[in-house]
């Protein structure tokens, strides 16, 4: 919008003015159409990238769980027999 405004400067002494909202209009509906083009590009190599390397590597989390669960199993397994030892008590 202000490039399009600052654009519409030069000629504005011979359209009385009118050159710079005109600009100013032309350049917003530029920066809406170009901006809104680099973001879909933008959003769909980001997309595509991040569902490569999730297929890639889609074992990774579920290994990552299987190894945090034996963790706890051992922890608890440790901690039961203390457990009992001091409600005998």
């Amino acid at each position: 919008g202000a490039a399009g405004a600052l654009v519409g400067l030069v000629p504005a002494l011979f359209t009385f003015g009118l050159s710079i909202p005109i600009g100013a209009l032309v350049g917003s509906g530029t920066g809406l159409c170009l901006g809104g083009a680099a973001g879909t590009a933008a959003g769909f190599v980001g997309g595509g990238t991040a569902g490569c390397v999730g297929y890639s590597y889609r074992e990774v989390p579920g290994s990552a769980f299987r190894g945090a669960v034996g963790i706890v199993q051992g922890l608890v397994g440790k901690a039961q027999p203390e457990s009992e030892h001091l409600s005998t008590r």
